[in-house]
């Protein structure tokens, strides 16, 4: 498998700065060439769906070497951020800001104010699921200032925001802070999803709209079933027949449609364990977190050769890095690094580069079914995403 390292001048990050030029918002990010301002200035509506999981291998896999509907309008390949998660990936997005500079890194993260990991996206305890909705809102305040709804509104008073989102997540701490102040639209089905955007950009033609819409297909079906042709083609198939009805159906709204990706995902071959009782888990301080193809090691100050030594048995697998390197690497990208990235990152961190993934393995906690398909690590399937436009006159 091939490395691909974020490259922070042609990433997701700047197509959310480019979309946010063409609504007068100032950014320090390099906007895209491939997406000029001036056609975005010129449209009523502009609409960007984030396809979770949605890789440009994704595509390349169901129709190999075969033009395609999505192969036809796509303009150019994107990487993602780092790490090649959705929580990373999103908060970027939805606040121009680097990973290093928001610093929520992955789903599971240890807050040490809790004592706990945290699923942070839902808000909920990674270890029983229960709700975290009592979390301190200030964790939260950054994001309702500074996310591209509230940074357009700023200038634009008369521009009509709208964010949608999966009913599910629509009420969580994290949606309504990143969403401010938008108007907020869950929606359950793809068909409902369709439905109810051709309302929206159709509704109120004398006002210019910006549209965030989130889906978590593709991934949501990866993550259990990995790259199965026959889900990929007929996720696809439906996807394109949707998306041609609304292009007809939004004709003369002057709708610029931009379809990408957080990230890919990559088919797992095997997770390796870290028991209790192992060297390697006596050398660490807290357990591995938060992705099992990106792992932050806090580890013991007097048992750092033995965990040198264990990790040798992953090395054709995962990319070790010290934490000094890791920052040398600017992987996080650029920026003021956030408080809480002390915090996610340890002594060292391990990246994966083939089909595997490291897990903490807890013994009072039975193995559940493990993904087939992973996200997070640096190989192509992971970090490449497609940039399709649709320009509906």
């Amino acid at each position: 498998m091939n490395i691909v390292y974020p490259d922070y001048n042609h990433s997701i990050l700047n197509l959310m700065a480019t979309v946010a030029k063409s609504f007068d918002v100032e950014t320090s990010h390099k906007l895209l060439t491939e997406l000029p301002r001036e056609n975005l200035k010129k449209a009523k509506n502009v609409v960007v769906l984030i396809l979770d999981g949605f890789g440009y291998n994704f595509i390349q896999r169901a129709y190999p070497g075969t033009p395609n509907f999505f192969m036809r309008n796509n303009r150019s390949v994107l990487t993602s951020v780092y790490p090649s998660t959705t929580t990373s990936a999103i908060t970027s997005l939805l606040t121009l800001k680097t990973p290093l500079e928001h610093g929520f890194l992955g789903w599971s993260l240890y807050f040490k104010e809790y004592f706990k990991l945290i699923d942070f996206l839902p808000n909920k305890n990674s270890e029983n699921g229960e709700s975290m909705d009592e979390w301190d809102k200030e964790l939260f305040e950054d994001f309702r200032s500074h996310n591209i709804f509230s940074l357009i509104r700023e200038r634009n008073t008369d521009v009509r925001l709208e964010n949608f989102v999966p009913s599910t997540i629509a009420g969580s701490l994290y949606t309504r802070a990143t969403g401010y102040p938008a108007q907020a639209t869950g929606y359950t089905t793809y068909k409902d999803l369709f439905k109810k955007l051709l309302k929206t950009v159709r509704a109120h033609s004398s006002a210019r709209k910006f549209i965030f819409v989130y889906s978590i297909f593709p991934d949501a079906f990866l993550h259990p079933n990995g790259f199965q042709k026959g889900m990929m083609k007929k996720f696809l198939k439906d996807l394109e027949e949707r998306l041609k009805a609304f292009i007809l159906n939004a004709a003369r709204t002057k709708t610029t449609l931009i379809i990408t990706a957080d990230h890919g995902l990559t088919d797992m071959n095997r997770y390796h364990y870290v028991s209790p009782g192992t060297d390697l888990y006596r050398s660490l301080v807290l357990p591995l977190f938060p992705k099992p193809r990106f792992i932050s090691f806090f580890v013991k100050n007097h048992k750092k050769k033995d965990f040198e030594e264990q990790i040798k048995q992953y090395k054709d697998e995962f990319v070790f890095m010290k934490r000094d390197a890791f920052f040398r690497k600017k992987l996080l990208g650029e920026g003021v690094p956030s408080s809480r990235i002390d915090e996610f990152i340890g002594d060292y961190v391990g990246i994966a580069c083939k089909d595997t993934g490291i897990k903490s393995e807890f013994k009072h906690k039975k193995k559940k079914r493990e993904h087939k398909a992973h996200h997070s690590g640096l190989t192509e399937d992971e970090m490449l995403v497609p940039l399709i436009v649709f320009e509906i006159p």
